[in-house]
């Protein structure tokens, strides 16, 4: 059995693995922060099935860093959360993906502090300071369609 190799000699089961991982690091990391506060939980692996049109089983196992979604399926889980595909895909210093953290980390400070209005901010800003998809403000709000 051969394995294809990048430019870099990695191999590219192995770049699939960390990539697995860093796309499961960040899934977790939206579902952790991004959820009604009226729900008062993050959603479950069924509740993102439901509104992302896949299986449960396959967003357990996105969750789990245990498999990379197309980019039709990161997109479909982009837009749930209201966030870029480039969050999932680009390194911690790309502009969209601080952008998103500094987002997160405001949703985690302010509910921690007891702010009910800021904690349902959308987490995904554009890099250039655009406001967050109306779907993402609406999930905030407890109305996920």
């Amino acid at each position: 059995m051969s394995i294809s190799r990048s430019d870099d000699s990695t191999p590219s089961t192995v770049r699939g693995d960390r990539d697995a991982e860093l796309f499961g690091r960040r899934f977790r990391r939206l579902i952790g922060v991004i959820y009604p506060d009226s729900l008062g939980r993050p959603y479950t692996d069924t509740e993102i099935a439901k509104h992302s049109g896949l299986s449960n089983q396959y967003i357990g196992k996105l969750r789990k860093g245990g498999s990379v979604p197309s980019l039709a399926n990161a997109g479909r889980l982009a837009r749930l959360f209201g966030v870029s595909t480039d969050y999932f895909l680009n390194a911690p210093d790309h502009p969209a993906v601080r952008s998103v953290e500094r987002n997160l980390q405001a949703i985690e400070n302010h509910r921690a502090g007891g702010v009910q209005r800021a904690g349902r901010r959308g987490a995904a800003r554009a890099p250039e300071g655009g406001a967050a998809p109306r779907e993402a403000r609406s999930r905030q709000r407890g109305t996920l369609s």
